[in-house]
């Protein structure tokens, strides 16, 4: 009889305690999510520190990587100071060498429009770095460049699974060249970083027509960004699949490139494409 009451109680206790494990709720992802977005936050900071370090501390600078950044600072330089209303680029020497055969900047850097020297690149671009020229001369080159490339590392942690965000950092953000093009001052980080953040709205489930005004955006100020345009619409179709948000991202990108094209021809006077 007692091994009978003892057994009887050992399956009472051990069907209590099932049953009290069976109530209790599964502990839940977030605080580990929250955590590892800690983390990513924590090395994007790092990661952009050490760019603004190399690129403005220990790199100088005024010393640029290639000929055409000079170009382009020249002209937003000129742009900056002729408060935005023209890309003209002038010529001290002009009263003693009124012919510019002794110009500096020759094509294919520069062209002829409407009677007026500018130099070939992106006017988007140039507003951007003019902008920044005129707070901190070249120096304000490679913010731009440290602040787009931040703005990269931001969008590929928003668009890669928190578990997976840090390695997806320091991958692209040492193990690849965009340190390079952070701390250099070209327009190149500007069109990635807009290219980018297209990519995160389209992922996320965002505005498709803001997705394709970033993607515009990017390809205003370098062209190849318009390459990536197959690539948006495919991932948009993969994410919504519906055709209306294809249609919304196609208008936003028609937008923001028939604006910036005519800003270059009626605003700067230049031609079509240019």
């Amino acid at each position: 009889m007692r091994l009978w009451k003892r057994a009887a109680a050992t399956d009472i206790v051990i069907s209590g305690s099932a049953e009290s494990r069976s109530n209790v709720a599964p502990e839940s992802p977030a605080p580990a999510i929250a955590a590892d977005r800690r983390r990513a936050a924590l090395v994007l900071t790092a990661i952009v520190a050490f760019y603004a370090v190399f690129g403005l501390v220990i790199l100088a600078p005024e010393a640029v990587y290639s000929g055409d950044i000079g170009v382009k600072y020249v002209q937003a330089r000129a742009l900056a100071a002729q408060g935005f209303t023209s890309l003209e680029l002038p010529y001290p020497g002009a009263f003693l060498d009124p012919q510019r055969q002794f110009f500096p900047l020759r094509p294919p850097f520069v062209m002829t429009a409407s009677g007026k020297t500018q130099a070939i690149y992106s006017p988007s671009a140039a507003i951007v770095q003019a902008a920044a020229a005129r707070v901190a001369g070249i120096r304000g080159f490679v913010m731009v460049s440290i602040l787009s490339a931040a703005l990269i590392l931001y969008c590929a942690v928003k668009i890669a699974p928190p578990r997976e965000a840090i390695l997806v950092l320091v991958m692209l953000g040492i193990g690849g060249p965009l340190w390079f093009y952070a701390v250099s001052g070209w327009e190149h980080a500007p069109g990635v970083a807009l290219s980018t953040a297209a990519f995160a709205c389209a992922v996320r489930r965002r505005s498709a027509f803001a997705a394709g005004a970033l993607l515009g955006a990017g390809a205003a100020v370098r062209d190849e960004a318009v390459l990536l345009v197959p690539g948006l619409l495919v991932c948009l179709w993969m994410v919504r699949r519906d055709w209306r948000p294809l249609v919304a991202a196609v208008a936003g990108l028609a937008l923001v490139l028939l604006s910036a094209a005519a800003v270059e021809v009626f605003w700067f006077a230049r031609p079509a494409a240019a």
